[in-house]
């Protein structure tokens, strides 16, 4: 709720430095207010527009982050690749996780889950290395 009320008071506060900076042009326009005044209120326009830019960004992130976590968590990803896991919301409402690649989780032989829209698992492929590595160290089967 903190968070909310902050938010809140930047926002008044860009739309009053807004509303003065607007004043001032239309007087500055008409020779009724100075240069300076004007320049001034619009300086405190821009540093208030960008705090409020630089709140909405953070906000953003921290979503995305949560949202990140849950995903990784549902699906139960080895600790190995919770790291470079890279996790892609469409706007279709699947989600697609790219995880085990050579470099970083998406690059060259990497695995891949997606989930529906309700979050169900529809789709798994693991990375290659390890489709490799169970298949040539299988023990054979004797002929017994």
């Amino acid at each position: 709720m903190e968070k909310f009320k902050e938010s809140v008071k930047l926002c008044n506060e860009l739309y009053g430095a807004f509303s003065e900076s607007q004043g001032l042009w239309k007087e500055a326009r008409n020779n009724k207010a100075s240069r300076e005044e004007y320049l001034a209120a619009r300086q405190r326009y821009f540093i208030a527009s960008d705090a409020v830019d630089a709140d909405l960004k953070k906000r953003e992130r921290e979503k995305k982050r949560k949202f990140r976590e849950r995903i990784l968590k549902k699906v139960k990803l080895d600790e190995e690749y919770l790291q470079d896991a890279v996790v892609i919301k469409k706007r279709s409402g699947f989600t697609h996780i790219f995880y085990g690649g050579l470099d970083k989780g998406n690059s060259i032989a990497h695995g891949h889950i997606v989930l529906d829209k309700n979050e169900n698992i529809i789709y798994v492929r693991r990375p290659a290395i390890e489709r490799y590595f169970d298949q040539e160290f299988q023990t054979p089967k004797s002929a017994d």
